[in-house]
């Protein structure tokens, strides 16, 4: 964890609890941060503006204000491969 001034800024795989995993990102805004949490072996994502719509689900399909809309399309792909490798689903 860094620290400047009175802010806390997580390393990109912090332990916040043995169920909560987060994942950071840039492309919507920097430090975005993706959540994963493990329920009774069942996983769930919380992608925040990352996905923000079912219809934002292909990768080149972003939000207007990203901060960085060529490096939001790897890391949405990049979601939708880990996510499809966990289903045993391809895209």
């Amino acid at each position: 964890m860094q620290e400047i001034g009175h802010l806390k800024f997580l390393d990109d795989a912090p332990l916040f609890h043995p169920a909560i995993n987060f994942e950071s990102g840039n492309g919507h805004t920097e430090g975005m941060l993706n959540s994963t949490i493990d329920y009774k072996g069942t996983k769930v994502c919380f992608v925040a503006d990352l996905f923000p719509s079912m219809h934002h689900l292909p990768p080149h399909f972003n939000m207007g204000y990203d901060v960085q809309p060529l490096k939001i399309m790897d890391e949405k792909q990049h979601s939708l491969e880990r996510a499809a490798s966990k289903m045993d689903v391809s895209f």
